[in-house]
């Protein structure tokens, strides 16, 4: 009984509310079985419409992963061929690297060539001067 006032009154605040048709169905348009099979199927078939566009995305999905799969298998065949040059370059350059000229081997070098050029200077001037010497013996 107690339960039947709490309700009563609650239906009476709910009436003065301004909200009201938010809340309050009439009997007339309350759910019958055959509305609520139209109302199913409807919402079967909205829900039919959804999961075929939900198919059609992830078939489009998965055709872009197919392609991006075969982009990433040529990329990584690219990767290796360029792993195989770079392991090529690495190498020329470590060979370059062994052959470098340090300053100390160029300063060697440059006192080599200096002292060579130097006796070569010194030997073809005595050497023309001893041919001129020899060719004004004979002359005179």
């Amino acid at each position: 009984m107690a339960i039947t006032a709490l309700v009563n009154g609650c239906i009476n605040l709910c009436q003065k509310c301004r909200h009201f048709e938010a809340y309050y169905r009439p009997m007339a348009t309350q759910i019958t079985p055959e509305s609520a099979t139209g109302q199913i199927l409807a919402q079967l078939a909205d829900t039919n419409q959804r999961l075929a566009e939900t198919i059609l995305q992830l078939a489009d999905t998965n055709q872009r992963l197919t392609e991006t799969n075969q982009r990433l298998t040529e990329t990584n065949l690219q990767l290796a061929d360029t792993n195989k040059r770079l392991a090529i370059v690495e190498m020329d350059v470590a060979v370059i690297k062994s052959n470098y000229a340090r300053r100390e081997d160029i300063a060697k070098s440059e006192n080599t060539l200096l002292k060579w050029f130097i006796t070569t200077a010194i030997t073809l001037a005595g050497l023309s001067g001893s041919l001129a010497f020899l060719a004004a013996r004979f002359i005179h």
